[in-house]
């Protein structure tokens, strides 16, 4: 039996990031880990740096099997600036009505006064069999 880990299809993994991004949204770095049960508040008191972006600074790249995942890929480069705010363990994605995504920031680099940028085409989030 074929086992899809997110309980989504293709369309409802889609529409479940779509909702967070819609209408723009702010990328968070935190520098507290995140926690599911983390509303936009919670993320925001975790939250060492921010920056808004436009719904089309992300591109949804679709899954095209149960392996697979729905990716959220940025389209332009998201720059933060110098940050001395120790470690990254989470990328949070906040979009409204206190919906959200949280990626694990998989190098977690210790910033002590680094430029740091989430790169054109870096992903940022997947949703499925990762």
């Amino acid at each position: 039996m074929a086992i899809n880990e997110s309980g989504l299809n293709n369309s409802g993994a889609e529409a479940a990031i779509q909702n967070v991004i819609s209408n723009g949204a702010d990328v968070h770095l935190l520098t507290e880990e995140a926690d599911i049960t983390d509303n936009a508040s919670d993320l925001e008191d975790k939250s060492s740096a921010v920056e808004s972006v436009d719904e089309s600074a992300f591109t949804i790249n679709s899954a095209t099997s149960f392996s697979d995942t729905n990716s959220l890929e940025v389209t332009e480069d998201i720059e933060f600036g110098s940050l001395d705010i120790g470690t990254i363990f989470n990328i949070a994605i906040v979009g409204s009505d206190d919906n959200a995504l949280i990626g694990v920031e998989e190098t977690q680099p210790e910033l002590t006064g680094e430029n740091y940028t989430i790169s054109q085409g870096e992903t940022v989030y997947e949703l499925g069999n990762a």
